[in-house]
């Protein structure tokens, strides 16, 4: 019994004791009651910080610089038609069918978005409640928004593999991954235009690109097969 007590009044002076996870805390009066961890964000201090990135980025984008402003130029891109896009397909089978393709392009584009905003949503709900980290939180919501965006262009998938690569995916997602990225980078060619008179920069662009892909792929061949090497070897 007295063991017990010592043991006790050790833990905690070395400050090891029933901490507030699981654990019995004494509350006003001296009473003794479970204290729980907020398991994320209040609500109302959400709602603010959003209030204020979003004032903050409307107040930048409708600065004009002389050169117009973000806000008046970002309907450009929108204006062209994106082949790559799925938010674009709809708009071509509508024009093979006989339809009107800016109505079905409208039509789906204003879909792409509002499914992008309910997606992001989703994310973030689950990264405020500890189901995914905010690095892979910050690829999903990026993703989501390139791929059902009005344009798509293969440098835009970046945006969302630069975060995904700090994350620890499953081997086999991460190759996905990287195999797409390099597939849409060589599928539209790297220079605005066409290439009358000056072919060669086309095939000396797609040359590299392939040299490129060609030496990652070795570079990671090898790397396997030295782990395998080392794994068998232990």
């Amino acid at each position: 019994m007295g063991g017990a007590r010592r043991g006790r009044r050790a833990r905690r002076a070395g400050g090891v004791g029933e901490g507030p996870r699981g654990g019995r805390a004494r509350g006003p009066g001296g009473r003794r009651g479970p204290v729980r961890a907020r398991p994320y964000p209040p609500v109302g201090a959400v709602v603010l910080v959003a209030g204020v990135a979003a004032a903050v980025a409307v107040a930048v984008s409708a600065v004009d610089a002389g050169g117009g402003s973000w806000l008046g130029a970002v309907s450009a891109p929108g204006q062209l038609f994106s082949w790559m896009a799925p938010t674009n397909w709809a708009a071509a089978v509508a024009g093979v069918l006989g339809a009107d393709p800016v109505t079905a392009l409208t039509a789906t584009r204003t879909a792409g978005t509002l499914l992008a905003a309910l997606l992001a949503a989703g994310v973030l709900v689950a990264q405020a409640r500890g189901r995914t980290g905010a690095t892979t939180a910050l690829g999903l919501v990026l993703g989501a928004v390139v791929v059902l965006g009005p344009v798509l262009h293969p440098w835009y998938l970046l945006w969302a593999l630069a975060p995904l690569a700090c994350v620890p995916l499953p081997p086999r997602l991460r190759a996905a991954l990287t195999g797409v990225v390099a597939l849409f980078a060589v599928l539209v060619p790297p220079l605005a235009g066409d290439f009358s008179g000056r072919p060669m920069q086309l095939v000396a662009a797609y040359a590299g690109a392939l040299l490129v892909v060609a030496v990652v792929g070795a570079v990671a061949a090898g790397t396997r097969a030295r782990a395998r090497a080392a794994a068998g070897s232990c």
